[in-house]
């Protein structure tokens, strides 16, 4: 009974692999490339550092001044300016071990929002001037 079947098995597949032969082949048609010229504008970077103190706040470096909530503005600002002059605007976020996550978060999350590249550097000792 299982020879039978494998009989006919055989056979069906014989008819399909000789009718598939008979069947005409086309041509098809692959797209034509063009190779193109690549060219690599380097933009500046400028780097904005911001500090997040544990115990004063938001700081940015630039102008030693508070920022707190107006913070979203003058980066806006400054992602503006850096345009203009075709650069690109990078942001080193510098916190306190002890600095509240929250702004930290709160810091990144911003810059996510405007597309800016941002990088976070956590001062694990404190840096003394000397």
């Amino acid at each position: 009974m299982i020879m039978r079947l494998i009989d006919i098995v055989l056979i069906v597949l014989f008819g399909f692999i000789s009718m598939s032969t008979l069947v005409s082949q086309r041509k098809v048609r692959l797209a034509e490339s063009e190779e193109m010229k690549y060219q690599l504008v380097e933009r500046e970077t400028e780097i904005v550092e911001i500090t997040i103190d544990a115990w004063n706040g938001i700081y940015v470096l630039e102008s030693l001044d508070e920022v707190g909530s107006r913070l979203p503005v003058r980066l806006k600002k400054l992602k503006t300016k850096f345009d203009e002059e075709n650069k690109r605007m990078k942001v080193s976020i510098r916190a306190d071990k002890e600095a509240d996550m929250k702004t930290v978060k709160y810091v990144t999350k911003i810059c996510d929002l405007l597309e800016v590249e941002r990088q976070v550097i956590v001062k694990y000792k404190s840096e003394s001037k000397g």
